[in-house]
């Protein structure tokens, strides 16, 4: 690494803070994102998290039948639900509630509902895309197939056209939808790189650092290659609440700086081929 790239990365982590705040307070984007996503769908356990996980890898947002209906959307035809447990609770005392078993109910995903006239689900989003710039050094496709190339000497990559998720990874392997955007999917491609080699090893954390840490990776990466990272940030503010960004930016550091160096070697093979 680079003394410039080294100073760069002293500025990231010293202004991430105030990044993350001034787009909390004033992205009116993040805020309505943020707003309905409170209001309309829960925070599950650890263990109905597993369950989902498990029976639909690529679920965004869960919720159920009812709460769909209320929404104004109903579930497609042929749609398997998902099942979770929901506590059993009777009242000990005015003051005092007590679980005395589980049951299972059925949610569904966002992607298995549809509204009326059976159109896909709209909600508020936010653009968290990496994108290129006018003077970002090396073209989308050459960047995506070296990046790929050097997670691959840790893990298979597979692309999906049909996977609803964006990337996600189960600690073996990595998942990318296939949409086409090669900058895009590269730093999705880092983002789960970084869950996998952090996240399913050693001591557990919690949900918003592991994603605050894997978009941090992406961040690094993007500012490395000169890429477009603006956006980032807002995938960052959502997952923010209660974590500790510098050390957040610690570990993400710590992984990427030496995966960097595996991709430039390439980036440098494939420009010496093509002179």
């Amino acid at each position: 690494m680079t003394d410039k790239f080294k100073k760069q990365m002293e500025n990231l982590k010293n202004n991430i803070d105030n990044k993350i705040k001034n787009l909390l307070e004033n992205s009116d984007e993040l805020q309505e994102f943020i707003k309905f996503h409170k209001a309309n769908f829960k925070t599950y356990s650890i263990r109905n998290t597993l369950l989902i996980y498990t029976q639909y890898p690529t679920a965004q947002h869960v919720a159920g039948f009812n709460k769909w209906k209320e929404l104004g959307f109903e579930i497609k035809k042929g749609e398997k639900a998902i099942k979770i447990l929901v506590p059993l609770i009777k009242k000990a005392s005015d003051s005092d509630e007590k679980i005395y078993g589980y049951k299972y109910v059925n949610v569904f995903d966002i992607s298995q509902v549809q509204d009326k006239d059976g159109k896909a689900i709209k909600t508020p989003i936010i653009d968290v895309e990496l994108k290129a710039k006018k003077s970002t050094k090396y073209s989308s496709d050459m960047l995506y197939k070296s990046t790929k190339e050097a997670i691959e000497d840790d893990c298979c990559v597979f692309l999906d056209k049909n996977i609803s998720a964006l990337g996600y990874t189960d600690g073996k392997r990595i998942f990318i939808k296939d949409s086409g955007k090669y900058v895009d999917m590269t730093g999705i491609m880092v983002h789960e790189y970084i869950h996998l080699k952090n996240h399913y090893i050693g001591k557990k954390r919690s949900k918003n650092q592991e994603e605050v840490e894997a978009e941090i990776g992406s961040v690094i990466y993007g500012a490395y290659f000169n890429l477009d990272i603006k956006n980032l940030y807002k995938y960052i503010a959502i997952y923010s609440k209660d974590v500790d960004l510098q050390e957040c930016f610690d570990m993400a550091y710590k992984t990427v700086e030496t995966f960097i160096e595996r991709v430039e070697q390439r980036l440098n093979i494939y420009n010496e081929d093509v002179a």
